[in-house]
C-alpha cells in the first residue's frame, strides 16, 4: 500500500479557523501532486470549551476541551459523498497567569489538532488503498 498517494481538488472549511488551517496545511503538505486519487473534502470543526473543576472559593482549575470535526469527502469519479466525524477532547489546568493558562489551551488544541489529522490521513489512505 502507498501511504499518501492523494492530492484535493478543492478543500472548504467552516467552524474553527485556526484548527482548519492546521488541517487543510498539513493535509496539503502530505498529499502528492501527482497522485491520480484526487479529493473534494468539506471540513467543519467545533471547539467546545468546557469548565471541569473548580474549587470552594468557585475558581476554575481545570478546563475540559473537545474537537469535534465532520468531514465530507468525494473521491474524484465517484459519485459517492462519504461522511464521518473525528473528535478528540482532552484537558488542560487554569493558572493564576492568564497567559500561561492560554498558553496550556493553545498546547493541548495543537496536541488534538494533530491527532486529528494523523485520523483524517488515515481514512483518506485508507479509502485510495481500498478503490
Amino acid at each position: 500500500t502507498q501511504i499518501n498517494n492523494y492530492s484535493f481538488s478543492e478543500i472548504n472549511t467552516t467552524g474553527d479557523k485556526r484548527i482548519n488551517y492546521k488541517i487543510k496545511n498539513m493535509l496539503l503538505f502530505n498529499s502528492s501532486k501527482n497522485s491520480i486519487n484526487s479529493f473534494s473534502l468539506n471540513i467543519d470543526t467545533k471547539k467546545i470549551k468546557s469548565i471541569k473543576n473548580k474549587n470552594i472559593k468557585n475558581e476554575i482549575l481545570s478546563y475540559n476541551i473537545q474537537i469535534v470535526t465532520e468531514i465530507n469527502f468525494k473521491l474524484s469519479g465517484n459519485t459517492m459523498n462519504k461522511r464521518y466525524k473525528v473528535t478528540e477532547a482532552g484537558s488542560y489546568k487554569a493558572s493564576t497567569h492568564s497567559l500561561t493558562t492560554l498558553n496550556n489551551e493553545k498546547q493541548l488544541v495543537n496536541q488534538l489538532t494533530d491527532r486529528i489529522i494523523n485520523k483524517i490521513k488515515n481514512n483518506l489512505s485508507s479509502m485510495v488503498n481500498d478503490n
